[in-house]
């Protein structure tokens, strides 16, 4: 980048223009005068003057709007308009679910819940009750019918590829003897590789603090889907529905479904296909050498004795469970 010149005529004119560059290659940011600075080698005071002026004038024109001491957002007036008119009424879902292999068991979403593309699913589990035993199925079922793109943080190569060998009930590899889906290794900022027109199954989000943030990581995530979707695994507290996170964790999924041992609820689901199954509860088995498939799936029902608390001794009718067959 070439030196500014110290013409006073000229100094404002050359400010303003890398002022300009830096705005349209950091579109919805926010920023400090530093790093305006820093990015666009404004360093002499004369030339930092003109940089306040041309800020000043970028907040005046409604480009830039000012939210603290020295700090600016910038305006993002680009709008996406949503094409009802020519979208498909049909209510399908979109994505086909885990089943019990051994029986054809099904959960009782399956064939009620519509998940449309763009649309969110969120399953929050306790440790090891078989979110990732979920998320492997749900890869399983779609990996020949849609691009599929599964993203973890316990995958580890060898361990991967056991698992999945022992889910022999269909082959993970094409004709050319590669992937049927992507498997990436991923910690954090997972919106950053959002397939938009994947199914993008993550499992797991972790967040080990700040709780919060996870409605802002859920956002993410939703905007960078188109025709895909999203499958969200988070972890919760025994005994709760919700994951960690709470309520914010509510905002954004189609779909909210919570998993403790041996049983999955509907949480939340925002639209349905002939009941509403909102507190709905099934009841599965995990099978298999590595516990990778889901077995003898049915519906529950509270305890009538006990109503889903346990006392000192096991109900008889429940097991101290607070659910039963239903």
């Amino acid at each position: 980048m070439t030196n500014l010149t110290k013409d006073n005529e000229s100094l404002y004119r050359q400010v303003a223009t890398r002022i300009d560059t830096f705005l349209n290659d950091h579109e919805g940011e926010s920023f400090d005068r530093r790093t305006v600075y820093n990015d666009c080698h404004i360093d002499t005071p004369e030339a930092r003057h003109e940089a306040s002026r041309k800020l000043s004038y970028e907040v005046k024109q409604g480009r830039l709007e000012k939210t603290g001491k020295g700090i600016f957002r910038y305006i993002n007036t680009i709008v996406s308009t949503i094409d009802w008119v020519n979208a498909s009424e049909k209510a399908d879902s979109y994505i086909r679910w885990p089943y019990g292999v051994n029986d054809q068991s099904t959960f009782g979403f399956d064939g009620h819940v519509i998940v449309s593309p763009g649309d969110i699913v969120v399953i929050a589990g306790e440790g090891n009750t078989g979110k990732t035993t979920f998320c492997m199925n749900l890869l399983w079922e779609n990996m020949d019918y849609f691009p599929c793109t599964l993203m973890g943080n316990e995958y580890t190569p060898s361990r991967t590829k056991r698992r999945f060998m022992q889910m022999n009930w269909r082959d993970p590899l094409d004709e050319h003897g590669k992937p049927k889906f992507e498997l990436i290794l991923r910690y954090n900022n997972w919106k950053d590789i959002i397939r938009p027109n994947h199914i993008n199954i993550i499992d797991w989000i972790n967040v080990t603090d700040n709780f919060y943030q996870i409605g802002d990581i859920l956002e993410g995530i939703k905007s960078k889907l188109n025709k895909g979707v999203a499958i969200c695994a988070i972890q919760k507290e025994k005994g709760k529905d919700m994951g960690r996170g709470g309520s914010f964790t509510m905002d954004f999924p189609i779909l909210y479904l919570a998993m403790g041992f041996g049983q999955l609820k509907v949480v939340k689901g925002k639209e349905y296909i002939g009941k509403n199954l909102d507190n709905s509860v099934d009841g599965f088995e995990l099978w298999g050498k590595m516990l990778e498939r889901f077995d003898k799936i049915r519906p529950l029902k509270k305890c009538p004795k006990c109503k889903g608390f346990q006392g000192n001794n096991k109900c008889d009718i429940c097991d101290g469970k607070g659910w039963h067959d239903a």
